[in-house]
């Protein structure tokens, strides 16, 4: 019985791992793909509509504040950056990509 409880917690918390990872690994390519337009927004002249996308994301008025956390990038910067350790904690795996 406490073998049987103890597989179903291990396998709960390795789904719980799985999940932070998969997260973790959207918003890190999320992050790669929107740092780089950001830095480049006023180099090209981008689509309004990818503009206002990105005025959403980064609030450009107070870029140095790191402190704010009202802009949605700044969380999945910061859950792309904390995914793997999170993971690694969890389930002890150490690959990057989550479907290894």
């Amino acid at each position: 019985m406490r073998s049987k409880l103890k597989l179903n917690r291990s396998r709960r918390i390795n789904n719980v791992g799985v999940f932070i990872h998969w997260v973790g690994f959207l918003c890190l390519m999320l992050t790669l793909v929107l740092l780089p337009l950001a830095a480049l927004r006023e180099e090209f002249d981008l689509i309004p509509a990818l503009s206002t996308f990105l005025d959403f994301m980064f609030d450009f008025e107070n870029l140095g504040y790191l402190n704010s956390g009202d802009e949605p990038a700044f969380w999945i910067v910061w859950i792309a950056l904390t995914h793997w350790p999170l993971k690694f904690i969890f389930t002890g795996d150490k690959s990057l990509f989550p479907w290894r």
